[in-house]
């Protein structure tokens, strides 16, 4: 059996994935032109490799894994929850009652 390990800190290399996903995201809902698809792509990207992690790791009795890989998860939620947060701060993008 081959294993194959990974960067010691994923978390490093998943922040500007996790950023730059989030900002596509929440400018995909203001601009209808950029379309779905770049939207699902962008939180599939961040949200679907450590869940899918997750699972496989507790399928496989490694708690330990699949706690790290659902902290990774979590920690993706947020940056997602950030990036768009900063992305409609940046465009003005605010509710039609809120802008009279």
């Amino acid at each position: 059996m081959i294993i194959i390990r990974t960067s010691s800190s994923p978390i490093f290399f998943n922040v500007p994935i996790v950023l730059v996903s989030g900002a596509i995201a929440s400018y995909g809902l203001m601009r209808p032109k950029v379309g779905a698809a770049m939207i699902g792509i962008g939180i599939v990207v961040s949200l679907l490799s450590p869940l899918v992690a997750t699972g496989m790791e507790l399928v496989l009795l490694r708690s330990s894994l699949a706690i790290q890989a659902f902290i990774v998860f979590v920690l993706n939620i947020v940056g997602i929850v950030l990036a768009s947060s900063a992305t409609f701060i940046i465009f003005d993008f605010r509710r039609e009652d809120e802008k009279k």
